[in-house]
């Protein structure tokens, strides 16, 4: 694996993380999908990996569950928050429907 491979991996990891934190969806999801297609031409290039290489996917991949899986419990409380901001809504207006 080149090293520029290994430090773009690197660095899309971090941009996916700073995009989760600051809550920029849109940029986390173009992040993505630019990191899939960076692999997927990555793997159809390869079939053979060395130690090294190998060991630096595996932190790698680790990574990405990680941020995986925050992705998810933000997408989670974020509908929760959608969800109860739309429940409130609905009594404001009832509440206006009765005056």
């Amino acid at each position: 694996m080149s090293v520029n491979c290994l430090d773009y991996l690197e660095e899309q990891i971090d941009a996916l993380d700073s995009y989760l934190e600051n809550n920029d969806f849109d940029s986390l999801e173009s992040g993505f999908v630019e990191l899939d297609k960076k692999l997927r031409n990555f793997f159809e290039q390869r079939e053979n990996y060395n130690e090294d290489e190998v060991e630096a996917l595996r932190n790698f991949y680790a990574n990405f569950q990680k941020i995986i899986k925050r992705t998810e419990i933000k997408k989670q409380a974020l509908a929760q928050q959608i969800g109860s901001h739309l429940r409130n809504q609905k009594k404001i207006d009832v509440y206006k429907g009765i005056k």
